[in-house]
């Protein structure tokens, strides 16, 4: 079991593999010198094609790396400062009032010459002002003609034709003509600049590639002194040749299809083998043409030592098989010891050694894609703070045009816009997670919809402008760099963004926003003003609730009226909410609204300060009213934050109208309360005076409700009413048990005849007072005064 185990983990290593390739590495000679002897033809010609196509693409890469450099140093040239400047000048007379604008041309060319060696010589044709700079050397087209080319096959016209033409980049082919040196098997690259809007302001770049490096490189090659190598352009024409004349040797483009092959064809009439491959930097095909009887002088050679070379394989690689899997398996071995040290991580010698080494490489990959994209948040994050910064003008005097190029942001004009987005209603359900609270759910899917909105509303703006899409102030705002076009057109523009914005956030997240938008302004100092624009006319939009879709220059439509709130209407309704007539002061109210807001709108901030003003008389109103301190209900109520966090006019109304209702019933309610707490005080009293009266008055015979009733000038009903509404029992009940309080008194004196008791406190017979007293107290008097005597 052990010895298994053994076996197994040796087949997983890469040990065991590297064993199986060395052996059939050893098999390898004997199939190869099968396989040499059978097709030693094709075995030759691919050797042969192999070694040509190496030395095709070394030249190849050569001459690409020449053609691109002729490229790059165009393109340096077009965008040199001192070159742009040249192209604006008009007239030919202008030379002479720019002398430094031509010195610093040259001066820039020949600052090219050292770091493009390759280039032979170049130059640059002015058509609008007929001059010729060189690194060298500023001349007229004529001057600069007589002095380099007037000895060379050509005619001055002919010569300034070809330089006057537009080229978007081209090769031509007219050996040294257009060089400065005397150079042959020359390449002429010609382009012009600016390649748009030249009409008589572009020039020409000229530069002469010298070709005879491709030459000397063939000549190395001892095989090409029988053979021939040239490059052939797409229009056949032979760019250079190995031989004195540029023929093509009856050798066409179009049939070498492939971007590189062998291929049997006649050439002059004779039979040849062509090996091509394709220029990546032109149309061009580089041949390298051998006579087929050079071609096959290998083949004996080759045969010779094909047995020769089974023997010699086969015993050197036995020797290989051992040294290779020794010296080849302790740098993996110690690779693996440094990356357990490094990486932390523990080699299972059950897997392969490289899996492990994978696995690690993979973890060091994923360690480093995620500082890479720390560090691409991070600049985003400077981007973001970078454009607030430029929006909100508070660049100060940082560089601005190296910030640009810095942060990736990429302006395409002078002119700008911004659009400011307020969001008022969103969909809760885009993110939300049982456990987490709602505060962070709607924190979450804020800022979800906020790269709903970037995503989207960026998108519809680089349809057919540029737009940068970044938060400031918890709003989401949009700078726009708009293609040069009318005025009319980009606010046009900004305005039908704002509509399909508008309409695909509605229709695919349910949400609703405002948005306010600047007028269009010129370079970077236009920015600041640009988005100052846009709050504005948010606030402006906000505050009068007028549309979704508000522009700065519709404020300059709106009619501006007068602030409307004198003292007389304020004290009317201060007045009008202290008696508590609601009706009275709604009616106010609106009469304020309206002479402020509905025949006329006042400016934003006039009509803060109406907000303000309409506080202050509620602060008014509430040291008027004198609200009891113990009462929470104006805590609760707070009517003067509810004014202070009102954002709009339809907000304010609202709010003043539900103060309104709130002090005018809430005054009513205390008025309610006041009379209601007088009648209970008035009757409080009243009880206590009949009370009084009926101590003092129980001997009168005549004592009753309606003499009591008459006494306090009330009306019997009403007496009885009040006294058993405070007391909780009758009056007569009352009368009653006074009287028989009194005849207890009575009972500890000298009385003994019941009548004397009687009439003493009140009643007229004894019966009646036997009656009551037995009512009130369950036994008669004289059974009470009897057990009085028994305990006494």
């Amino acid at each position: 079991m052990v010895g298994f185990k053994k076996i197994s983990t040796i087949k997983k290593s890469i040990i065991f593999s590297w064993l199986l390739y060395y052996a059939l590495i050893l098999i390898v000679p004997v199939l190869i010198s099968v396989f040499t002897y059978l097709k030693t033809a094709n075995v030759v010609q691919n050797e042969i094609n192999s070694s040509n196509m190496l030395f095709l693409k070394r030249i190849q890469q050569q001459m690409d790396i020449l053609l691109n450099d002729a490229r790059r140093l165009s393109m340096e040239v077009s965008l040199n400062t001192s070159v742009n400047n040249l192209l604006n000048l008009k007239n030919i007379g202008d030379t002479k009032n720019y002398p430094y604008d031509i010195y610093r041309a040259v001066r820039d060319l020949s600052s090219y010459k050292i770091p493009n060696s390759s280039i032979d010589d170049f130059y640059v044709y002015f058509k609008n002002i007929d001059c010729v700079i060189s690194p060298n050397s500023a001349n007229s087209s004529k001057t600069y003609f007589d002095v380099y080319f007037n000895h060379k096959e050509i005619s001055y016209d002919k010569w300034l034709k070809t330089l006057s033409g537009n080229y978007k980049g081209d090769f031509i082919i007219l050996n040294d003509t257009y060089s400065q040196s005397n150079a042959k098997n020359t390449i002429i690259y010609v382009k012009t600049i600016p390649y748009i809007n030249q009409y008589n302001t572009s020039a020409n770049i000229v530069m002469c590639l010298d070709g005879s490096k491709f030459i000397q490189d063939a000549k190395e090659i001892s095989l090409l002194n029988k053979g021939t190598l040239l490059i052939l352009n797409k229009t056949n024409n032979v760019v250079i040749s190995s031989r004195a004349n540029y023929d093509s040797m009856g050798i066409k483009y179009e049939n070498l299809v492939q971007s590189s092959g062998m291929i049997h064809q006649k050439a002059n009439g004779n039979s040849a083998v062509i090996s091509y491959i394709t220029s990546e930097a032109a149309d061009w095909k580089f041949l390298s043409i051998i006579p087929e009887a050079i071609f096959w002088e290998k083949y004996d050679y080759i045969r010779k030592l094909t047995f020769l070379g089974i023997f010699i394989c086969l015993i050197v690689c036995a020797v290989i098989t051992y040294f290779s899997l020794k010296n080849n398996y302790n740098p993996v071995i110690k690779l693996i010891q440094l990356l357990e040290n490094r990486n932390g991580l523990k080699f299972d010698k059950k897997n392969n050694e490289f899996s492990f080494i994978q696995e690690a490489i993979n973890q060091v990959y994923k360690e480093k894609e995620d500082v890479d994209n720390l560090l691409i948040q991070q600049n985003k994050v400077l981007r973001s703070n970078f454009l607030a910064r430029l929006l909100k003008g508070s660049m100060g005097k940082l560089p601005i045009q190296n910030l640009l190029s810095m942060y990736d942001v990429n302006f395409i004009s002078q002119y700008f816009g911004v659009m400011v987005f307020y969001i008022e209603d969103i969909n809760e359900k885009l993110v939300m997670s049982e456990d987490k609270d709602k505060e962070i759910n709607m924190l979450e899917n804020f800022k979800l919809i906020q790269v709903i909105m970037s995503d989207i509303i960026e998108g519809i703006i680089k349809q057919k402008n540029n737009g940068f899409m970044i938060e400031i102030d918890e709003m989401m705002v949009c700078l726009i760099n708009f293609k040069e076009k009318g005025i009319d057109i980009m606010k046009r523009e900004m305005t039908e963004a704002s509509i399909e914005a508008k309409r695909l956030l509605k229709d695919n997240y349910n949400i609703n926003f405002k948005v306010a938008l600047s007028n269009i302004h010129e370079t970077y100092t236009g920015i600041p003003e640009a988005y100052n624009e846009a709050i504005e006319a948010l606030e402006y939009n906000r505050f009068l609730e007028i549309e979704d879709i508000f522009h700065f220059e519709d404020i300059k439509v709106v009619e501006k009226g007068n602030y409307y709130y004198p003292l007389e209407i304020e004290q009317q309704l201060i007045n009008s909410i202290k008696v508590g007539d609601f009706e009275k002061s709604k009616g106010i109210l609106n009469e304020i609204f309206q002479n402020n807001f509905e025949k006329t709108v006042l400016s934003i901030k006039i009509s803060r300060c109406l907000m303000f003003d309409l506080v202050s008389t509620m602060i008014k109103i509430v040291n008027d009213i004198c609200i009891d301190p113990e009462e929470k209900f104006l805590e609760e109520f707070n009517p003067i934050d509810r004014l202070l966090k009102c954002e709009s006019i339809n907000e304010m109304k609202v709010e003043m109208d539900n103060i309104l209702s709130w002090f005018c019933i809430y005054i009513n309610e205390r008025n309610k309360k006041k009379s209601k707490n007088k009648a209970l005080n008035n009757e409080l009293r009243l009880k206590d005076l009949v009370m009084e009266y009926v101590n003092n008055n129980y001997k009168d015979f005549n004592l009753s409700i309606t003499s009591i009733a008459d006494q306090f000038d009330i009306h019997p009903i009403n007496l009885s009413k009040i006294f058993l509404e405070q007391s909780g029992e009758t009056l007569l009940d009352f009368i009653n048990k006074v009287r028989i309080r009194e005849a207890k008194k009575l009972f500890y004196g000298n009385y003994n005849n019941l009548d004397e008791i009687s009439k003493e406190v009140g009643y007229s017979n004894s019966r009646t007072f036997t009656r009551i007293f037995k009512k009130f107290e369950g036994v008669t008097p004289g059974k009470y005064k009897d057990s009085i005597g028994f305990e006494i």
